[in-house]
């Protein structure tokens, strides 16, 4: 495999080479010949770490280029040794091989996976505009409904692909949703799928999301397809109205019973641009029952059209008129 040189690095303006050997890593120092700052980067198998732009229990990713493949922007997932070790390394470098065989607009794409010093890491392209979650907490979403659900449609798409290829996420939500310099948005964190543990407890430490988590999820600590839906219904519905359908924090117990007996509003209620028909399959989505919920044809179909100024039936523009 091939590697990056050793602890030098080039200033990025006049192309002088310093060895940086024993530089904390991140620390910056001004390019003595033309005085532009320099940031020492991570090492890390044949990539460059630039910064840490992510953290979670059991992985950190890392905005970084690959000097192999042109210097190309990457953001490089590194999980703990301690996860490695729980996932097993063989289990982890099968399945993430499987996923970089797997191509969809809809789905971040895997370029590469490996084990470096003991830590399982997996590489994708670096998305440089963000996730939604932190546009929907900085009240930075689209005013115009139809560009999310556009989003949602070709997330859709990739999960029926993912699905159709015998892999589930598990992790359906807005952190999880990029987009790349054109604001098309993809789904990650597909490594996730069949190692991240299923333990339902009383503390949310256990959980991946709790807010998103499928009924039989909370009852049985593990989902199928419809669990998936169920998390993008979830997604749409907060994405859309600006709120979450069920109270995101609580125990096992009462997040059941919340999902048990919604309270929440159509979606069509709380954004009148909505239509109905796309408010009734959001609703369906969210549907305790698993054979309540509709399939992945019907859901891109509906939140295509929707995307597309194709959702209102005749009964929505009357109303419109009226109203």
């Amino acid at each position: 495999m091939q590697t990056c040189e050793p602890n030098r690095v080039y200033c990025p303006a006049c192309d002088t080479k310093y060895d940086v050997t024993g530089f904390p890593e991140f620390s910056r120092f001004e390019c003595p010949e033309c005085g532009v700052e320099i940031t020492v980067p991570r090492f890390f198998d044949r990539y460059l770490l630039w910064r840490q732009c992510g953290r979670g229990g059991m992985a950190s990713i890392f905005e970084g280029t690959e000097p192999g493949a042109g210097n190309r922007k990457v953001a490089v997932k590194i999980m703990t040794p301690e996860a490695g070790q729980e996932i097993g390394e063989e289990r982890f470098l099968t399945e993430t091989r499987l996923i970089t065989r797997v191509s969809h607009p809809g789905i971040v794409p895997v370029f590469d996976c490996g084990i470096f010093q003991g830590m399982p890491f997996l590489v994708m392209p670096f998305m440089p505009g963000g996730n939604l979650e932190a546009k929907l907490k900085k009240n930075r979403l689209p005013r115009d409904h139809k560009i999310i659900c556009g989003w949602i449609a070709t997330v859709a798409e990739g999960l029926r692909l993912m699905h159709r290829e015998g892999f589930l996420h598990h992790d359906i939500k807005p952190a999880n949703i990029l987009l790349d310099e054109k604001d098309n948005a993809a789904l990650s964190d597909f490594d996730l799928i069949s190692h991240a543990s299923n333990t339902v407890s009383d503390s949310d430490e256990n959980w991946i999301s709790p807010a998103y988590a499928s009924p039989e999820r909370l009852i049985y600590g593990d989902d199928g397809v419809k669990g998936d839906i169920f998390s993008l219904g979830v997604t749409a519905y907060e994405l859309l109205t600006r709120q979450a359908p069920f109270q995101v924090k609580g125990t096992p117990k009462q997040l059941l019973e919340a999902r048990r007996h919604p309270a929440f509003l159509p979606a069509a209620d709380m954004v009148p641009e909505l239509s109905s028909g796309l408010s009734a399959l959001i609703d369906r989505m969210l549907a305790y029952e698993t054979a309540a919920r509709p399939d992945y044809p019907e859901i891109v179909a509906v939140f295509r059209r929707e995307s597309e100024g194709r959702g209102l039936s005749l009964r929505d523009r009357l109303k419109r008129m009226f109203h």
